[in-house]
This record gives C-alpha cells, sequence and structure tokens, in this order.
C-alpha cells in the first residue's frame, strides 16, 4: 500500500462517493450523452474546478491535464 499526500494549495478536494456505486463516468460536459473522458472509481480523489448547483454538476481536475464533469451527488466534499 502506497500512501501520497499532496498539498492543496487552498483547493477543494472531493472523494468519488460509493452511495450509487463503485464507477463512475466523467464527462466532456455536464450532461449524460457527453462523451466520457474517463470512468473514476469509488475512493478515488481529485480537485475541484467548478460547481454549477443550477446542473447538480461539478467538475473535477483530472490530473492528466484534463478536466470533466460529473453528477455531483457522486462526491464527498472532503
Amino acid at each position: 500500500e502506497l500512501a501520497v499526500q499532496i498539498a492543496s494549495a487552498g483547493k477543494q478536494i472531493v472523494e468519488i462517493s460509493n452511495t450509487y456505486g463503485e464507477a463512475f463516468n466523467v464527462r466532456a460536459l455536464p450532461s449524460t450523452s457527453s462523451e466520457i473522458l474517463k470512468i473514476v472509481s469509488a475512493g478515488e480523489r481529485f480537485f475541484l474546478v467548478e460547481e454549477n448547483l443550477e446542473t447538480l454538476w461539478s467538475r473535477i481536475d483530472l490530473l492528466d491535464g484534463r478536466s470533466g464533469w460529473i453528477a455531483r451527488w457522486h462526491l464527498k466534499f472532503i
């Protein structure tokens, strides 16, 4: 087991929650019909980039130079 600590520099960290399953789609746009950029698993952590409280989608930093959108109810705010 490897534990890594990353300084957040004031950024909000979110964790993928297992409330609705174990794997979730991160999409290019905040829509279920948008292109899937990555599939993430419960327990993974990301930096929050942006929230849209009207649509209940959040944009997260995928840590590979991209960011994508995930339904807010799949996130736990740390």
